[in-house]
């Protein structure tokens, strides 16, 4: 069976109070257009934020760039270029058909660690992944005890 596309997002479709809800969990740390805006909310497992809008719960990137960019259309997603499933800056999404999302997903799996490290991810012996900053801040976290 196909999998169903988003229903279309409008900005004027969300209740009142949604923008001071979703922009009180928002984490905001640098100003350089490359830092990623990170949802400090509830992450489903994927990484992804969600927020609950009326009765619906909805994908935080979703509501951000419908009420930040413009409206998005039946069939279309909302793509992170940062390939940061939390991140939330409007100017890290962009509007992308479900196969150009999907290729993107495939060449970002092995770039960008869980907490957002780009190209810092290494394989060990064991053939697992480890994200080689994460490590590092791990370890001076442990020394600093």
């Amino acid at each position: 069976m196909a999998q169903r596309s988003p229903r279309p997002l409008r900005a004027q479709d969300l209740p009142t109070g949604t923008v001071e809800r979703l922009f009180a969990r928002v984490a905001t740390p640098g100003h350089h257009p490359s830092v990623c805006w990170l949802w400090e909310g509830y992450r489903a497992p994927g990484g992804y934020g969600h927020l609950r809008v009326g009765p619906r719960h909805q994908y935080v990137h979703r509501v951000v760039y419908a009420l930040l960019v413009g409206p998005i259309p039946a069939g279309r997603e909302v793509d992170h270029v940062c390939f940061q499933p939390a991140c939330v800056r409007p100017s890290h999404l962009r509007l992308a058909t479900r196969r150009q999302n999907a290729r993107g997903q495939r060449s970002a799996l092995s770039l960008v660690c869980r907490r957002g490290h780009v190209g810092s991810l290494r394989r060990r012996s064991d053939g697992r992944r480890r994200c080689a900053e994460c490590l590092a801040d791990w370890w001076a976290a442990r020394g600093a005890a």
